[in-house]
């Protein structure tokens, strides 16, 4: 499809890759390739600023975040105060960051893709009404699991769903919630996430622990996300220190986060520092090595949406233990796939970790079923909601 046929979509998302953090919201930026061949894309992805701190951007307000990415990504300043920062205060900010694109580009024909109800989707609704564009609003988890629980934030999150022309929602389970909040309506659909198959590929595993410097005699439980206390990692923590002497193993941790620093003190009063690695962020592509290298993939989460990891595990042929929670049982939908146990119980959790470490896995079957998810498929679906709601504009 010529670049002169292609529609126009305007993306706000504050989950976008940065040249200093180039895994962060890489599931958003895959989406997005996977709509380049539908869509002229612009990206808005506030930069946050404070005016006592400077803004540290300045030069790269514009600019191809990572090469193969057909679009465009700005990055306006969006005031921010680190001291009082609150999600229902950046929502607004975003209103404000976003303005000035809008005006300039108020007599072209585009639709809005905003990732998250708040603050993007608050935002788009927002920008969207004042521009008469519409708006597409995509929910992936906490958005609708915790947002709610606050009670501005909350009746920003309902304003937003509300309003907005049509709703995505990334599993089932976050649907019927959606429906829950704001009625029953046609406009809330269900399209998953896909996963990047040319990355996320099956890979012998001695020569990746040999590449990545891991012992071959040891198990390896991998997690990979934010150490926040939603994702429950000192259950993880737990759970390997009641099957210390059970199953030798390791478990590495991928990921930052504002716990990172209580699970280094947790691992290091019970004496576990050879037994538990914390990496930090790694290069998306470099993941794949360390799926390949582990012997399971362990999500303890107490809430999630669909999370892409279990998706590119899963493509890794490395089978899954996580809780049962959000839109992974709809992924995790046979037993020889992974185990799943109820969240915030570190004894079930370390039960299944002991099954999973001694259980011998079909990896051909787990490779296989993974076929499934696909961003092209995924990208099918968007463009015919997208060019739905630019028919009604």
């Amino acid at each position: 499809m010529g670049d002169q046929q292609k529609k126009t979509l305007v993306v706000f998302t504050e989950l976008f890759p940065e040249p200093e953090n180039p895994s962060f919201g890489v599931f958003v930026y895959e989406l997005l390739r996977s709509l380049a061949p539908y869509f002229k894309i612009t990206v808005i992805q506030p930069r946050r600023w404070h005016p006592f701190r400077g803004y540290r951007s300045k030069k790269t307000k514009v600019f191809h975040c990572i090469p193969s990415f057909e679009g465009t990504v700005i990055r306006p300043r969006m005031l921010f105060f680190p001291v009082i920062d609150r999600l229902w205060i950046r929502s607004v900010t975003f209103v404000f960051a976003a303005l000035w694109f809008m005006i300039k580009y108020r007599n072209q024909h585009f639709a809005i893709s905003a990732q998250m109800a708040c603050p993007s989707g608050f935002a788009a609704v927002i920008l969207g009404r004042l521009f008469k564009k519409p708006v597409l609003v995509t929910v992936r988890g906490s958005d609708i699991n915790e947002y709610p629980k606050y009670p501005i934030l909350g009746n920003m999150v309902k304003y937003t769903l509300r309003r907005a022309c049509a709703i995505v929602a990334v599993s089932d389970d976050l649907r019927l919630k959606t429906l829950r909040m704001i009625g029953n309506t046609p406009k809330v659909i269900t399209i998953r996430n896909g996963v990047d198959k040319t990355t996320f590929t099956p890979m012998g595993k001695a020569i990746c622990r040999k590449e990545l410097g891991l012992p071959l005699g040891k198990n390896i439980v991998l997690f990979v996300g934010s150490l926040i206390e939603r994702k429950a990692i000192f259950d993880l923590l737990k759970a390997t220190i009641l099957i210390q002497k059970a199953i030798n193993h390791m478990i590495i941790f991928i990921g930052d986060g504002e716990l990172k620093d209580n699970l280094y003190r947790e691992i290091k009063k019970n004496g576990l520092e050879k037994e538990v690695i914390i990496k930090g962020n790694v290069r998306h592509q470099e993941i794949t090595l360390f799926m390949n290298a582990s012997d399971v993939l362990c999500l303890p989460s107490l809430a999630e949406g669909t999370p892409n990891v279990i998706l590119e595990s899963l493509c890794c042929g490395l089978p899954v233990i996580a809780s049962k929670v959000g839109g992974i049982p709809e992924v995790i939908i046979d037993s020889r796939l992974g185990i799943l146990v109820p969240p915030g119980n570190p004894d079930e959790l370390s039960l299944a970790l002991k099954e999973g470490l001694q259980r011998k896995w079909d990896r051909d079957f787990i490779v296989s079923y993974s076929h499934r998810f696909s961003w092209i498929n995924t990208a099918k679906q968007y463009h015919q909601l997208i060019s739905e709601i630019m028919v009604k504009q």
